[in-house]
């Protein structure tokens, strides 16, 4: 098993869509390290928002995006009720079982999230990432 020692990990890592280094984990869990969006990651993210807004625009049949999900897979969201969608579907995953996740954990869960939003295929804003990064860096946790 590898040693951890301080003064290999980094003090800041900056997410650009690439695969994390189990160092940049462990900094940013255990030691506190700083997490910014990189310039790549930015226009990967504003890249497939813009997919998003353009099917909206559009009213293109998108299953998530412009229909209900599940078995409502097949009825329609009207433009005005997108947001509610969005909405809902958040309130619908806001809940949790068991004993909540350790400091540790839960800072490695947020950053591996940021890291996978980075990517730019999940069509979310980017105020969304810095959001949780900005929540990360502070030290607030969900």
């Amino acid at each position: 098993m590898k040693t951890e020692h301080m003064s290999q990990l980094p003090t800041e890592v900056i997410i650009e869509g690439q695969a994390l280094t189990s160092e940049d984990v462990i900094a940013v869990a255990r030691h506190f390290a700083r997490v910014t969006l990189g310039d790549e990651a930015i226009t990967r993210i504003q890249t497939a928002r813009a997919v998003i807004d353009k099917i909206a625009a559009e009213d293109q049949k998108v299953y998530g995006v412009t229909t209900g999900f599940g078995h409502l897979s097949r009825v329609r969201i009207g433009h005005d009720q997108l947001v509610e969608l969005q909405h809902n579907l958040l309130r619908s995953h806001s809940a949790g079982v068991g004993e909540p996740l350790s400091e540790e954990v839960t800072r490695a869960v947020m950053l591996l999230l940021a890291a996978s939003l980075g990517r730019g295929n999940s069509g979310v804003r980017v105020e969304v990432v810095e959001t949780l990064l900005g929540m990360l860096n502070a030290n607030i946790y969900p």
